[in-house]
């Protein structure tokens, strides 16, 4: 498995953002967004050098932590293993990378799905039921910090640990830090006061991504031992069909509703003895209107009919509106009814009707729910697996909210692009320059790269570039999304697209088995109590 395997299906910033376009996640979808098939790959990428350049930490949050001065903090280790430990200076980096990165991913998804406040106290927010925003990313940190410990217990006992190659890494990042304090015109020590708290020092950053890189670094090559033939991801398919087999329809709901004036009429007087049997006459009555909508509207047996009828239905339901609706808008939501990607895995009804081994394009039915409700149901495409070829791409990414303005986003983006065609415009000076330069905490660290990106886990803009017919090796441009510009360097086609999802459930499957035996192997000593942070 080669490096850029790493960050197949791990589409972590591009892909978390493009969320927000969707309906609001659950709770549950933004935890399994969380997961990497890696615990301690996520671990590096977050606390990169790279990944806090230009990021602001939350002033509100900042003010009311424990003040500590750096020769304290060092002082007391908050978390340690049989070879290694963290001190306070190193875990208040830990911390802080944890919260950016969190909230370059999801900050947006908590603040307007969520109600996270920015500009008040974390500790006066709950994220859950009894825990605030700020134990959540205390115990995010805590968590990531002991996964970086038994890992790198498991690197020193499995005598894997390459000084050399863990220093040369720790140098680059320490490279990109005072690279970006240059541009900044300030010091290394006023620039890490500003986003780590005082008395932080170089040291401290050089500690951390050491222990950070020893864990990474074997963690990565396990993970790239991982092989799978295609019989081996033919026969997990096979065994788990249902985990990658969808198919599309399109659909309407005919809801039973008694008009004003029947519900009226039949409930006037509570002592009518007729008043139940004409009310239950209305409710049938209503009940096989609907039922004879469904039915007509499923009597479409061709697609364009089908949606030729929905359109006409969905334009008379809005009629009546206060702002009548454009074409466009009808058509906005005939589209709204037309599910794709509709998982084998999912119960019910139509689930039960779709995946019918009978079924055929152009088939049509109506589920009655038994409660009023009968949906008109078209067959758009019957059980497939996903056969696209996904897509290879490099990009950095330059947020709107880091400049003072879009157009300074934008020209920061034209800027870099200018100054890599200045070189050998190579994959690698691109990649190099994206670890420099990028504010994508999901994949500056290995040089912006995303591979076998699928479709829908990236932002529309950023997709439509890299599916384009015309696309090639070596292309650039420069895309714009509602988080800012990015700079693409299209690397190529990627796996295709069943199978790629397929080895990744797997190699998620071998990483969580090998962080479950470090966890169990490797005691890490913790004492909440001992934990302190810089202001």
């Amino acid at each position: 498995m080669g490096k850029g395997q790493r960050n197949k299906a791990i589409n972590n910033t591009v892909a978390a953002e493009t969320e927000t376009k969707k309906k609001p996640l659950k709770e549950w979808q933004i935890r399994e967004k969380r997961k990497t098939r890696n615990k301690v790959i996520a671990i590096v990428l977050a606390v990169a050098i790279v990944a806090v350049a230009g990021v602001l930490i939350f002033k509100s949050y900042r003010d009311e932590l424990r003040a500590s001065g750096g020769d304290s903090l060092r002082e007391v280790t908050a978390l340690s293993s049989d070879h290694f430990s963290v001190n306070n200076a190193m875990f208040t980096y830990f911390f802080m990378n944890t919260l950016n990165a969190e909230m370059s991913t999801y900050g947006q998804i908590y603040q307007q799905y969520y109600g996270l406040d920015t500009n008040k106290s974390f500790k006066e927010q709950n994220y859950s039921d009894g825990v605030t925003w700020y134990q959540h990313f205390l115990d995010g940190a805590v968590s990531r910090v002991k996964g970086v410990l038994y890992t790198a217990e498991a690197a020193y006992a499995a005598g894997a640990i390459d000084e050399a190659a863990v220093n040369e890494k720790v140098d680059d990042s320490v490279s990109s830090l005072n690279k970006t304090v240059e541009e900044q015109n300030t010091t290394v020590d006023e620039y890490l006061a500003a986003n780590f708290g005082k008395g932080i020092k170089e040291q401290d950053i050089r500690d951390a991504l050491r222990l950070a890189f020893i864990a990474s670094s074997y963690s990565e090559s396990l993970q790239d031992a991982l092989n799978y033939s295609d019989e081996e991801i033919e026969s997990y398919f096979n065994e788990n069909a249902s985990d990658y087999t969808f198919c599309d329809y399109i659909s309407y709901t005919f809801k039973a509703e008694l008009d004003e004036d029947s519900a009226t009429t039949t409930t006037t007087a509570a002592s009518d003895e007729t008043s139940d049997s004409a009310l239950d006459q209305a409710t049938q009555e209503a009940y096989d209107k609907a039922k004879q909508e469904a039915e007509k509207l499923a009597g479409n047996k061709d697609e364009d009919s089908f949606r030729a009828a929905l359109t006409e239905i969905i334009t008379k339901a809005h009629e009546n509106d206060e702002t009548a609706k454009t074409e466009g808008e009808i058509a906005e939501l005939v589209e709204e009814q037309v599910h794709t990607d509709y998982s084998k895995k999912e119960t019910g009804d139509i689930a039960e009707w779709c995946f019918d081994e009978a079924r055929a394009v152009g088939d049509t039915t109506v589920i009655d729910d038994g409660e009023g409700s009968y949906t008109a149901v078209f067959m758009l495409r019957t059980a497939y697996r996903h056969e696209y070829v996904t897509k290879d791409v490099r990009h950095m990414l330059f947020k709107t909210s880091s400049y003072s303005s879009a157009e300074e986003a934008e020209k920061a983006a034209e800027e870099a692009l200018a100054e890599w065609e200045k070189g050998d415009k190579t994959e690698d000076s691109f990649a190099a320059l994206a670890k420099e330069k990028s504010e994508d905490s999901g994949s500056a660290a290995i040089g912006g790269l995303y591979e076998n990106v699928a479709l829908g886990t990236m932002v529309e803009p950023f997709e439509n570039w890299i599916y384009d017919e015309s696309r090639s090796t070596g292309d650039t441009g420069i895309v714009e999304s509602s988080y800012g510009y990015h700079v693409m360097y299209f690397v190529g086609d990627g796996e295709i697209a069943w199978k790629a999802e397929v080895t990744n459930t797997m190699v998620n499957a071998a990483m969580a088995d090998y962080d479950k035996e470090f966890s169990d192997t490797y005691k890490v000593n913790y004492d909440s109590t001992l934990i302190a942070i810089s202001e």
